[in-house]
């Protein structure tokens, strides 16, 4: 048995599934807390002994591995470490912003996936339509929500969606009177294992888990303080 084995830790709303190609064996979504590294295994133990696999009936991983918040990603990407240790399975990083506009990828328009960073800024990524799944026209990047207006001048047709979308939902309405605001579960576990696979059969994936690194858009707070030499 070869099954795909992904994960979501990068936001309160985490998942974890198992998919057998296209078909999702099981998912288990849950609201984060202050034990998430403690709680985290025990959740994907459950799933495994619900499905009676083990971690060597896993063939491909895949993980998000941000934007979002760092304490999280790092549980995320370091419990897979300790799981999947010394195990050269096959492991493909997903970008948050990517498999939340997967969940619109048939709407035909220009996706655009919003995350709330938090101090007045969003992470955003935009995606154009494709014939089987999206295709990235801006890379994850972090503004002010008021500069959206900005770099999507060009698109004033498009699809918002992301739990950021909150922050600023009146500010999308005035400046893109003719696009949509579309809500959709926050749980992307499953949209990131369809897009492992995807990747993985075109060759884009890292071989085991010990290279796994976040995406970090912003420099964590504390790695500021210790350049700067604060405790």
């Amino acid at each position: 048995m070869s099954l795909t084995f992904s994960i979501d830790t990068s936001s309160p709303n985490c998942s974890i599934s198992v998919l057998d190609r296209e078909k999702i064996m099981a998912e288990y979504n849950f609201i984060s807390s202050a034990e998430l590294s403690e709680t985290l295994v025990s959740y994907i133990d459950h799933i495994f002994s619900s499905l009676k696999i083990n971690i060597d009936d896993i063939g491909l991983i895949g993980v998000s591995t941000g934007p979002g918040l760092f304490t999280g990603i790092r549980v995320g990407l370091a419990t897979l470490k300790g799981l999947f240790f010394n195990n050269p399975v096959p492991v493909v990083p997903v970008s948050s912003l990517e498999a939340i506009a997967a969940k619109l990828s048939h709407a035909g328009k220009t996706v655009v996936s919003i995350l709330d960073a938090r101090r007045g800024e969003v992470y955003y990524a935009a995606y154009s339509p494709g014939d089987e799944q999206l295709s990235r026209i801006i890379k994850p990047s972090l503004i002010k929500a008021e500069g959206l207006k900005e770099v999507l001048k060009e698109d004033k047709n498009i699809y918002f969606t992301g739990a950021g979308v909150s922050v600023c939902h009146d500010l999308l309405k005035e400046d893109f009177p003719e696009s949509i605001i579309v809500k959709r579960s926050p749980f992307i576990a499953s949209e990131i294992g369809h897009i492992a696979l995807k990747e993985f059969e075109s060759g884009n994936f890292i071989k085991g888990t010990d290279n796994l690194e976040p995406l970090y858009i912003r420099i964590p707070d504390a790695e500021k303080n210790f350049s700067a030499g604060k405790d």
